[in-house]
């Protein structure tokens, strides 16, 4: 969409984000950069070149990083600011622009006391990525809108019909989350065993250690932003496993979301001791159903909720 507005009149926007790769980065700020303009914002993206997370132990160095960012955002009249800027701390942020915006889209909260309760009090609003964590900091501040994290439909979408040789069980995520696809590894290998036919795909920036898995049941694909897509569209079926935690309730489902982006059936698992037969039980009740065909939702009006493609942007008043 073209823009609207003379560039001299435009709502300048400096958004301090985790990092190039970081899925809150991408999926909560990166792409709504474009589409804000044709709508008189004008975002400029700010991320730290080291990895933010190898830089906990090290704040002045996390800091140093942050430099460029903090600047730029002294001549904006609003600052959004992607979750905290150095892990589990309360920093830089009240040098920040004037008018600030803490997006959270994870129960930040719970990896270190009261800085997120400082960071959100420094704030002039919060962004909630679902309705948990805008609980959590209306109990802190009296501004909190939420946003469900989104992705474009335009991208993300169900490929061509064809033929395949294997029916694919998938995840994908990043390294911190493996965790999770941990848990359910022993009723995976269950599975996999009594169903030759059927192999996992995990796509990450790090290979798994699945120890309990056949070599040959199970393949690894190095996560890129250009792959991404394609091979999430290969899956039959998505998993998206999590404990029974408070943690695991300040999720935003973007796995979820992605499969249903595609049209795959998704899986939203509970840890629990009954896991092992449910998922045997779910992940057979769908190896039997249409052969190789993904599993039909109905989506299309409740997705449009999660798409990144709205017609227009949602309006921030005073909640």
């Amino acid at each position: 969409m073209a823009c609207r507005y003379d560039t001299r009149d435009m709502i300048r926007v400096t958004a301090l984000t985790s990092g190039k790769h970081f899925p809150s980065s991408r999926f909560r700020v990166r792409q709504f950069v474009e589409p804000l303009k044709s709508f008189g914002i004008d975002v400029s993206e700010h991320y730290p070149l080291l990895n933010k997370y190898h830089t906990r132990t090290l704040p002045p160095l996390g800091m140093l990083a942050r430099l460029p960012g903090l600047l730029a955002s002294r001549s904006s009249a609003v600052t959004w600011l992607e979750r905290e800027m150095i892990p589990g701390r309360f920093t830089l942020e009240r040098f920040a622009g004037t008018k600030r915006l803490l997006d959270v889209d994870d129960a930040i909260w719970l990896n270190a006391p009261n800085f997120s309760e400082r960071l959100a009090r420094s704030c002039d609003g919060v962004i909630a990525g679902n309705q948990f964590i805008a609980d959590y900091y209306r109990k802190i501040t009296a501004r909190v809108w939420t946003i469900p994290t989104s992705i474009n439909t335009a991208k993300w979408r169900p490929a061509p019909p064809g033929e395949r040789d294997q029916w694919t069980i998938g995840w994908t995520g990043t390294s911190s989350n493996l965790k999770y696809l941990y848990l359910i590894e022993e009723p995976l290998a269950d599975f996999l065993a009594q169903h030759t036919y059927a192999h996992l795909l995990v796509v990450c920036d790090r290979k798994p250690t699945l120890k309990r898995l056949p070599a040959q049941s199970w393949r690894f694909v190095r996560w890129s932003s250009e792959n991404e897509v394609r091979l999430v569209q290969s899956m039959d079926v998505g998993l998206m496993p999590l404990p029974a935690a408070e943690w695991a309730r300040g999720k935003c489902a973007l796995k979820m979301i992605m499969y249903l982006a595609v049209r795959r059936v998704e899986g939203w698992l509970k840890s629990d001791t009954r896991l092992a037969r449910r998922l045997q039980s779910w992940l057979r009740s769908f190896a039997r159903s249409q052969s190789h065909k993904p599993g039909e939702i109905s989506v299309v009006s409740r997705f449009q909720f999660f798409s990144a493609r709205s017609p227009r942007p949602r309006r921030l008043g005073g909640e």
